[in-house]
């Protein structure tokens, strides 16, 4: 768990020479993921809401 109580699992990504990490944090509403992702300079995340998977530009 984070300073902020949510949980969340480190990974890592890519294909060939590119690679990078990411995190699946749960139970995380959508507009504290824009904050936090605005926060670490994302352009964009996915956001599942239970039922469907979302691309959200930030």
């Amino acid at each position: 768990m984070d300073a902020n109580g949510y949980r969340f699992l480190r990974s890592c990504c890519g294909v060939d020479a590119w690679w990078e990490e990411s995190l699946m944090v749960f139970t995380m509403n959508e507009s504290a993921a824009v904050k936090l992702a605005r926060q670490f300079g994302q352009k964009a995340f996915v956001y599942l809401d239970g039922r469907r998977v979302w691309l959200v530009y930030v």
